[in-house]
């Protein structure tokens, strides 16, 4: 049994507007903050966006001393919401992992120089180690 939990957070209502939007993630927070809290992972996976995930999951594992590893989307590192809030550079730099989707994101992850990157392409697994060489497991 690995005891996995998936939280997802979701509002019928939160789509009417900015303001709905605002007000969803702020409890969408609420009940992360609360989650984890209640569950105490020793491993936190994230998918980014939004990045306000990353900060809590961030705090909480460092607090905790739990691990994170971060699963990052196009959008997350190409609008101007995602990759640009302060601190994201560096929160992504802690995580335990990366986990990117094509050779953009993977471009992207490696020109700012993050430390653990796999890459899942053609649904093979890449893992690309600290030398920055890739290497293709099961393709």
């Amino acid at each position: 049994n690995l005891n996995l939990h998936k939280l997802y957070y979701y509002y019928t209502w939160e789509d009417r507007s900015k303001l709905h939007k605002l007000c969803s993630y702020f409890l969408k927070s609420i009940n992360l903050v609360a989650d984890l809290i209640g569950i105490n992972p020793n491993i936190t996976f994230i998918q980014l966006p939004p990045t306000p995930v990353l900060y809590i999951v961030a705090l909480y594992c460092k607090v905790s001393g739990s691990k994170y590893v971060a699963d990052c989307h196009n959008a997350m590192l190409y609008s101007s919401k995602g990759f640009k809030w302060p601190l994201t550079k560096r929160l992504l730099r802690k995580a335990d992992a990366i986990l990117v989707h094509n050779e953009d994101v993977q471009n992207h992850v490696r020109q700012n120089n993050f430390s653990i990157l796999f890459v899942f392409l053609y649904r093979a697994f890449y893992p690309i180690p600290a030398n920055r060489e890739t290497i293709c497991i099961g393709k």
